[in-house]
């Protein structure tokens, strides 16, 4: 890898009316990528400029005006290079904005696809809310693969119309508040999963622990492992959950709250347990799933 010096030109060349010098401070590493090195230099320019108010969108807008977008491999390339900033004071959120920033610069040039390693980043990640309230509609799905991110908390935020891969575990409060969205985890889920998420899909291959679809509506929870919680579809409305595994520990199913879900198993003991523990008169209905795939509703 190649050392570039940080450049003493600032974000004062193309932000005029501002003339607040800039120090630099660090030696970065880089891949020798020169659209990505002058990302790196603004990002490192813009924990200063943070501090002083200066508005990120405006930062961003004149860095893809003057060097262009970054491709979706660039993408991948800046957020590992950024790791250098991890010592920054409030690295996560100061940097979660600048990067929303450039990554939606990154789609509305026509990259659709992203895949990101969040291996080292640990709850230090800049996803909290990246995507959250930005894709409007069906033409601007995005699809995003994660790897390495068992132990971010709060990852993908009020997503909307986005397509997530992760290859391995998620952490606690996975897909809060998504929309239009569709999850698939190809590992464990931790807690607090989908909560109030809305026309959304969650698929995991693996078990999930602690409450899930909390106040969801209209969202699919394929559960293809164990599923233990605390709460399984407290105030949901109009949720479907599947239970593919076994239910471990002994808590009730939905609330006074929750309203018209569904509950699928093919597994003998989950409907049992479901036929005794689910708040009944609430427009629930439970469903044996068969060997065809076909569903059969369970009556109490």
């Amino acid at each position: 890898m190649k050392k570039i010096k940080l450049k003493k030109k600032s974000l004062e060349d193309s932000l005029s009316g501002h003339t607040t010098q800039v120090e630099e401070r660090k030696v970065i590493e880089v891949v020798g990528n020169n659209k990505v090195t002058e990302y790196l230099r603004v990002a490192e320019e813009y924990f200063d400029y943070f501090k002083r108010g200066f508005k990120v969108s405006l930062i961003a807008f004149q860095l893809r005006e003057t060097v262009g977008a970054l491709t979706s491999e660039e993408a991948a390339l800046f957020l590992d290079a950024s790791k250098v900033f991890m010592d920054e004071r409030n690295y996560a959120e100061i940097f979660s904005g600048f990067f929303k920033e450039v990554i939606h610069g990154s789609r509305d040039a026509g990259y659709r696809e992203f895949e990101f390693d969040l291996q080292g980043f640990g709850q230090h990640n800049p996803f909290g809310n990246i995507w959250g309230n930005v894709n409007n509609d069906e033409s601007e799905r995005t699809k995003i693969t994660f790897r390495n991110v068992s132990n971010s908390i709060n990852l993908l935020r009020g997503c909307h119309y986005l397509d997530v891969v992760v290859k391995g575990d998620v952490g606690y409060g996975f897909g809060f508040g998504a929309k239009n969205s569709l999850h698939h985890i190809e590992g464990n889920a931790e807690g607090a999963m989908g909560n109030s998420s809305s026309q959304s899909k969650f698929i995991v291959d693996g078990n999930i622990d602690y409450s899930f679809g909390y106040n969801s509506s209209q969202s699919y929870f394929d559960l293809r492992g164990n599923v233990s919680s605390h709460y399984l579809a407290k105030q949901a409305k109009d949720s479907t959950f599947r239970i593919g595994g076994d239910l471990v520990g002994d808590y009730w199913v939905g609330d006074f709250n929750a309203q018209n879900c569904k509950f699928i198993s093919p597994n003998e003991n989950v409907i049992e347990y479901l036929l005794n523990h689910l708040f009944f008169g609430h427009g629930h209905k439970i469903y044996r799933e068969l060997e065809d795939g076909k569903l059969q509703e369970v009556s109490k």
